[in-house]
């Protein structure tokens, strides 16, 4: 489980595909509005939450409400906790799970 706490302020870039698709879908899941995001793509500023911006063009980064920052997969399981998908999150990191195709990619043909 995360230690962030809601809150969270998402900083990404929509120009970076993968962190594309994983905000989208989380943000879908977000029914209690427990995120708030920042598209460095469409102007936000990541320095303004804690970042900087060539690091959010590589991940996702996620600054909770007592002001830490957390990046790549510790800021994607900080999501997950926060719309309620944590458990499902730590889950699919278990070894052996992770060596497949995502659900958004197919698998690349040998």
């Amino acid at each position: 489980m995360s230690t962030a706490k809601t809150p969270l302020t998402v900083v990404y870039d929509s120009d970076n595909l993968s962190s594309k698709l994983e905000v989208e879908q989380l943000r879908e899941k977000d029914t209690d509005k427990t995120m708030t995001l920042v598209d460095i793509a469409s102007g936000g500023k990541a320095e303004d939450h804690g970042c900087t911006t060539d690091a959010v063009r590589k991940s996702v980064h996620v600054r909770d409400a007592d002001g830490k920052v957390f990046a790549g997969m510790d800021a994607i399981g900080a999501m997950h906790d926060a719309v309620g998908l944590g458990g499902y999150f730590r889950f699919c990191r278990t070894p052996g799970l992770t060596s497949g195709p995502s659900g958004f990619f197919k698998a690349k043909a040998a």
